[in-house]
């Protein structure tokens, strides 16, 4: 008998070839398929991710090891056209920041620029350098891009989580279990609690 009968002949039974299924369940790479959507979802706002790492212990967390183009996350989030001047710092400079993933898929941000020592450009150009590099100073102390990042890239990764949550229970799920049954044709002996296909 197939799957169908014997959910309906032997509810039991059923849960019992349900449950011993996932101890096989998922494979390995069942998470590829939503790094994949991740990394293409992240270029569009300057983030470059090589991979992810997750934690579903307790609770689901994630994070990436990558890197961050500050001046091309700034204009995606139009964070360029409240702190015009340190985005045409960021950009001039290719301002960038390297993250890896910490313990409990946290993260670490290496940030590698040279502000405020870039030199006046754009519509700066004719301010003396000491009132240039003192606003690009006074506005990284009231923006904080640092911690504007963090959490940004927090919640990048909450959705992540939640992303990689879902995925998982659809990879155990009964439904799967059906679906895996129809598709390899596994049919079920009525004497016998093996799965034959």
């Amino acid at each position: 008998m197939n799957i169908h009968e014997l959910k309906d002949t032997n509810p039991k039974r059923f849960d019992e070839e349900y449950y011993d299924w996932l101890q096989y369940t998922p494979d390995y790479d069942w998470w590829e398929w939503v790094q994949e959507g991740f990394i293409e979802d992240c270029k569009p706002l300057g983030i470059r991710v090589d991979e992810i790492a997750f934690d579903s212990n307790h609770e689901w967390r994630a994070s990436f090891k990558g890197k961050v183009s500050v001046a091309k996350w700034m204009k995606s989030q139009k964070l360029d056209e409240k702190w015009y001047p340190l985005y045409l710092a960021f950009e001039a400079d290719c301002s960038y920041v390297l993250v890896s993933p910490t313990n409990r898929s946290g993260r670490d941000l290496d940030w590698y620029d040279a502000l405020p020592n870039v030199p006046t450009l754009g519509v700066f150009s004719d301010m003396p350098d000491d009132d240039w590099e003192g606003m690009l100073e006074d506005m990284m102390l009231e923006f904080d891009p640092d911690a504007a990042l963090r959490e940004f890239l927090t919640n990048l990764c909450d959705d992540l989580a939640r992303k990689l949550e879902r995925a998982y229970e659809d990879e155990i799920s009964e439904e799967r279990f059906i679906e895996h049954c129809e598709i390899n044709e596994v049919d079920f002996e009525e004497d016998d609690d093996e799965i034959q296909s």
